[in-house]
């Protein structure tokens, strides 16, 4: 989220409780957020944050302008922190739902090569869940990269570093 964005849902909010509150006010509103921007920028965030009226200092007064410019920017950091906060949990519900289908997906697989005479055939490949991420040759290239590079670094030796990328590729090749 810009600061660009986050500044104009603030104006917007800020242009509405004037036109509601104090119409008279709405002909210099533009000039009044140009100039509340430029004096807030300037100010810094802990000047800010220690006496917000100072942005004001020097203006002429507006009246509501000026009060529903600072509340409007709080109120849109606000917004916006619980928006991250909300796409955060949908996305956790989202992550989780990917990784269980991958982990059924790899059941099946170590299923399907260790079964002996006995044990039922393993699920057909149309009946395990998608993938949750495509894993092309490019991604396979990169996990093969990252466990060989892990490999090498806990002092494998190369042929085993390579068997052990390889592997790791086969289980999770589509």
């Amino acid at each position: 989220m810009s600061d660009s964005e986050q500044d104009q849902l603030a104006g917007e909010l800020a242009r509405f409780v004037v036109s509601r509150l104090a119409p008279g006010e709405l002909a210099g509103f533009d000039a009044g957020l140009d100039e509340f921007l430029e004096r807030r920028d300037g100010a810094g965030g802990a000047a800010l944050a220690a006496a917000p009226s100072t942005l004001f200092e020097g203006m002429p007064r507006a009246g509501v302008t000026s009060v529903a410019l600072l509340v409007a920017s709080e109120v849109a950091q606000f917004l916006i922190g619980e928006i991250i906060k909300a796409v955060k949990q949908e996305a956790a519900g989202s992550v989780r739902d990917a990784v269980r289908a991958l982990l059924r997906r790899l059941r099946a697989a170590l299923s399907a090569k260790g079964r002996g005479p006995d044990e039922p055939s393993p699920a057909e490949p149309e009946t395990l869940p998608p993938m949750p991420i495509d894993l092309g040759p490019d991604r396979l290239g990169q996990i093969r990269a990252l466990v060989h590079g892990k490999a090498t670094e806990l002092n494998l030796a190369e042929p085993e570093a390579v068997r052990l990328a390889q592997t790791v590729v086969e289980a999770l090749a589509p």
